[in-house]
């Protein structure tokens, strides 16, 4: 009787156990399948090489936009001179998170945001990246040793030949620089990114490429469009969020209390 009695314990505790195990791991797949856990500005840690988020613009701005994009996605280079023109004109009140998501069939694009996180290092990354989107069609597809060629030019163009050289090329082949780019990708695969770029405001995606459009709330506000965007377009939808978020008041009275 007592080895049965010892059996019929084991068995409840192993039971019991398995439930729990089970338990732990379907809020471990809800968890890590959230595809809104990424709208939020991340520490640096120990998967993200210890390098820190990519922002464009305050990270205390009222209005922060997550973007993932490929240096060499045209789309991402086409949207880009608008996306950077509104951080401008919004004057503290518009952050864009940047985050390298880059496409398989990209055979340069790993090394190419490699190489705006290392020119991010010496306090370049915004003109670096913006050089990468101007002169894509001149590096995109190019063999090893002609972008490299490519990258160290436009370093050079970008510093105006003040910026280390020897430490842009050290660091865009660093481990940690790897790591960092390795987890945006992460980040953006967790959120169920299939394409370049995307754009989310408060969890909420910005499609801008369907065909029958989209909107996202900016509070208690609806935002729509009946159509996909264009940069300009997508452009307006981003002043728009600023003029709903900042209590509706035009852009202009916006920015003048901010510069007053």
């Amino acid at each position: 009787m007592k080895k049965f009695s010892g059996f019929a314990t084991g068995a409840v505790v192993g039971i019991v156990l398995s439930v729990a195990v089970v338990i732990i791991a379907i809020f471990s797949v809800i968890a890590s399948s959230n595809p809104y856990e990424h709208c939020y500005i991340m520490e640096p840690s120990e998967e993200s090489g210890w390098i820190s988020e990519n922002i464009k613009g305050s990270s205390e701005a009222p209005v922060i936009i997550y973007e993932y994009a490929d240096y060499q996605c045209e789309y991402c280079a086409m949207f880009n001179p608008y996306v950077d023109q509104v951080i401008e004109i919004a004057n503290g009140n518009l952050a864009i998170v940047y985050r390298n998501f880059v496409l398989d069939y990209h055979i340069n694009g790993k090394s190419a945001a490699a190489a705006a996180q290392a020119a991010r290092m010496q306090g370049y990354f915004e003109d670096f990246g913006a050089k990468l989107f101007t002169m894509q069609d001149e590096w995109a597809y190019t063999t090893s040793e002609k972008f490299n060629t490519f990258i160290e030019q436009y370093f050079e163009e970008v510093t105006a030949g003040e910026g280390d050289l020897a430490k842009f090329n050290e660091d865009r082949a660093s481990e940690a620089v790897a790591k960092k780019v390795k987890n945006d990708t992460r980040i953006g695969n967790l959120a169920h990114i299939s394409g370049t770029p995307a754009f989310f405001y408060e969890n909420q995606l910005i499609d801008f490429s369907n065909k029958s459009g989209g909107s996202i709330k900016v509070g208690t506000e609806t935002l729509s469009w009946d159509h996909a965007l264009s940069g300009e377009e997508f452009a307006q939808v981003l002043l728009d969020i600023l003029n709903l978020r900042l209590h509706n008041k035009t852009l202009d009275e916006a920015m003048s209390e901010t510069t007053e």
